[in-house]
């Protein structure tokens, strides 16, 4: 295995370890040792950026949008942007010269979002660079930090509100948090193993059919259990989602490359099936039913939230406030009646607080990004190995899921949530597979897939055999010394 790959291995599993907060001190610090040695891989193997070059626009524009708020700004020009009259009032009321001022209202916070972004950047370079069985051991890592969760919040529930094993209070002490902070991020994770999963047993296609679909029933049956403990609305919602889309794109097409094995897919869905309805309400279902018809009141109402939002972010627009600035700008806007103790650190709508924070800039920024998503999805439809098919459709999915989670919470912000949202990127924009036609038709004429030779070994066949040989580059000795030989 590559430096590279190793290092992304690092970066992957120190955010999943612990990523789980987006809290400053320990867990930040931890995130970013742990992508150092990937960004020194990066910098040693040159080579590794050669596949970033069609993403690297969208890349740069990440990082100069917060860089170029943070760009000291004489008076005469931050003082004439949107939502800066308070501060110019108060720097009046003080009797004191207006001084150099960042578009950032808080420079310092711009600065921590800036950091933040290193780690997930570092890993979808990373990702992008590695093969195709390196980033199978990435998404082993994501498997077994989600099979993990689902264990640790069974073990919080089981040791009660003050267990030594929740690692971020103060959390609500019902319901299991696995190695986040917070409950919906902790469902967050199980969902994206979902169709990561699937793939797991397509990667895996030719050894005992039979056990596989049995690991992968009783892995899916964790990971639901999983998402009941959480108590979470969104478990509920966008787990569902995941099995469908899961199921439809990906599980069908799979199953139907496993020929005679219909009897034991049929076992292992039923069995599945059986379990988790069985289950399911012991593990915490009906404590989701009751937040769904539950009303939230006051400052936390996500009405209320998004109306005030809305308005610090028209006040702010078409430059924003800086990034990681909503904390600082929210209870200028908050009424009197509605400011509560507790501190509101998020809008719970992600696009709405990127609008807030970086104004037009960041707005189209995300829209070219979704256009570019879009397009390689579409893409995706000319990949002529259908395994490596399946494996960027299920990366579209937790795209998916993350991307719509985002418009009622903030999961992206969490160091765990935004590596797992990197590894799947750069697995949906890597290159297509490009051997020829007539070496995956012999690939395939062995009969099944315990026969096909790995497409990479195929690619490397190809290649060799349209090399020239040193016997057919250099001319012999007789050759070069009698022209007409050569003739």
């Amino acid at each position: 295995m590559r430096l590279v790959a190793i290092a992304c291995g690092v970066a992957v599993a120190a955010s999943l370890i612990f990523g789980g907060t987006s809290r400053d001190g320990v867990p930040a610090i931890m995130v970013g040792l742990g992508a150092a040695p990937l960004l020194v891989a990066l910098l040693i193997e040159p080579q590794a950026l050669a596949r970033a070059r069609a993403v690297l626009a969208p890349l740069v524009l990440v990082v100069a949008i917060p860089l170029l708020q943070l760009v000291p700004l004489p008076p005469m020009l931050w003082q004439i942007l949107p939502g800066r009259a308070p501060i110019v009032e108060t720097y009046a009321a003080a009797s004191l010269p207006l001084p150099w001022l960042a578009i950032s209202i808080a420079p310092g916070a711009t600065e921590r979002s800036l950091l933040a972004l290193v780690a997930p950047l570092a890993i979808f370079l990373g990702a992008l660079a590695c093969r195709r069985e390196e980033r199978r051991g990435l998404f082993g890592l994501v498997l077994l930090a989600g099979a993990g969760s689902a264990l640790l919040e069974f073990l919080q529930i089981m040791d009660g509100p003050d267990s030594a094993l929740r690692f971020y209070p103060p959390s609500d002490g019902s319901v299991g948090v696995g190695v986040f902070a917070n409950r919906n991020h902790a469902a967050a994770l199980l969902y994206c193993a979902i169709p990561i999963a699937a793939v797991a047993l397509d990667l895996s296609r030719g050894r005992r059919p039979a056990l596989r679909l049995a690991a992968l029933a009783g892995f899916y049956l964790a990971l639901v259990l999983g998402l009941m403990m959480t108590g979470s609305r969104s478990a509920l919602i966008l787990g569902a989602a995941a099995f469908v889309m899961t199921a439809a794109l990906i599980l069908r097409e799979s199953l139907e490359d496993l020929a005679g094995e219909r009897r034991s897919a049929l076992l292992a869905s039923a069995g599945f099936a059986v379990a988790a309805i069985l289950l399911a309400p012991a593990f915490g279902l009906t404590t989701i039913l009751d937040r769904l018809t539950a009303q939230e009141a006051g400052a936390g109402d996500r009405a209320s939230l998004a109306r005030i939002s809305f308005d610090a972010a028209r006040s702010f627009f078409p430059f924003g406030s800086g990034l990681g600035t909503f904390e600082r700008v929210f209870p200028l806007f908050q009424p009197r009646e509605a400011i509560a103790p507790a501190v509101i650190n998020h809008a719970h709508d992600d696009l709405l607080e990127l609008t807030l924070e970086t104004g037009l800039p960041g707005l189209l920024v995300i829209a070219g990004t979704l256009a570019l998503a879009m397009l390689c999805a579409l893409r995706n439809r000319r990949e002529p190995d259908a395994s490596k098919r399946r494996e960027r459709v299920a990366a579209a999915i937790a795209l998916a899921l993350l991307g719509a989670h985002s418009l009622l919470d903030y999961p992206l912000r969490m160091p765990a949530l935004s590596a797992v949202f990197a590894l799947c990127a750069a697995t949906l924009a890597g290159p297509l597979d490009t051997v020829p036609k007539r070496e995956r038709r012999r690939g395939e004429s062995g009969g099944g897939g315990a026969a096909r030779p790995h497409l990479d070994e195929a690619r490397a066949s190809a290649e060799t055999r349209a090399r020239p040989t040193d016997h057919a580059r250099r001319p012999s000795r007789r050759s070069r010394r009698d022209p007409e030989t050569v003739a």
